[in-house]
C-alpha cells in the first residue's frame, strides 16, 4: 500500500478551503449565523491493538454563506486497547481548522486540519487532517462521518468515527433577548 504524503493532503485541505472561501464570497449574504455543537464520536481504529475510539467535542461554526460555512473543533479522543497486548490506552485533544459545504440543503462535506495534542509525556503532538461529511437536521441534531488521522515522522494513527451532535444557532438566540 503507497503511504499518502501528508503535505500533499494538507495542501489539498488548503486548496479546498480557499475554494470554498470564493463560492462563499460569489453568493448572497443570506446567512451569517454563528452557531454552537456539542458531540459525542465512537470509532473504529486503523491501528493494530485497538478495539475502539471514544470523544467528545465542542464546535463553533461561522456561516459564510447558505453553503459554506468556517469551522473551529476542539475536543478529545481515547483509543481503548484490545488487552491482547502492552499497548496502554492513549487519548489526545484535537484542535482543527476547516470548512463545512453543502452541495444539498442539509447534506454536509468537512475538511479539517489541525493539530493532536498528545496527553502522555513520551508521546508528541503531531499533524492532525479529518475529512468528512454528514447529515444536519433543522432540529438542531447532526450525524457525521469522518475519517481522521493524527501523524508525526512517518507513524500515526487513525479512525474512522461516527459523530452525534447537537447544535444551536447562537446568533438567533442572542438576537431574541
Amino acid at each position: 500500500m503507497k503511504m499518502i504524503n501528508t503535505k500533499s493532503i494538507a495542501g489539498a485541505l488548503f486548496a479546498l478551503f480557499i475554494l470554498s472561501s470564493f463560492i462563499a464570497s460569489a453568493q448572497p449574504a443570506d446567512s451569517r449565523a454563528i452557531r454552537l455543537s456539542l458531540g459525542f464520536s465512537t470509532g473504529i481504529p486503523t491501528r493494530h491493538g485497538f478495539n475502539a475510539v471514544y470523544g467528545g467535542d465542542v464546535r463553533a461554526q461561522k456561516d459564510f454563506s447558505r453553503s459554506v460555512s468556517g469551522l473551529l473543533t476542539l475536543g478529545y479522543s481515547e483509543f481503548q486497547h484490545d488487552h491482547k497486548n502492552n499497548f496502554a490506552d492513549f487519548g489526545f485533544v484535537p484542535f482543527k481548522l476547516g470548512t463545512k459545504v453543502f452541495p444539498l440543503e442539509k447534506l454536509y462535506v468537512t475538511a479539517e486540519v489541525g493539530t493532536a495534542i498528545k496527553q502522555h509525556k513520551a508521546q508528541e503532538s503531531s499533524f492532525l487532517w479529518s475529512p468528512g461529511l454528514g447529515w444536519a437536521f433543522n432540529n438542531g441534531l447532526d450525524l457525521g462521518l469522518r475519517y481522521e488521522e493524527s501523524r508525526r515522522r512517518g507513524m500515526g494513527t487513525g479512525q474512522f468515527a461516527l459523530r452525534v451532535a447537537y447544535g444551536i444557532n447562537l446568533t438567533s438566540l442572542i438576537q431574541r433577548n
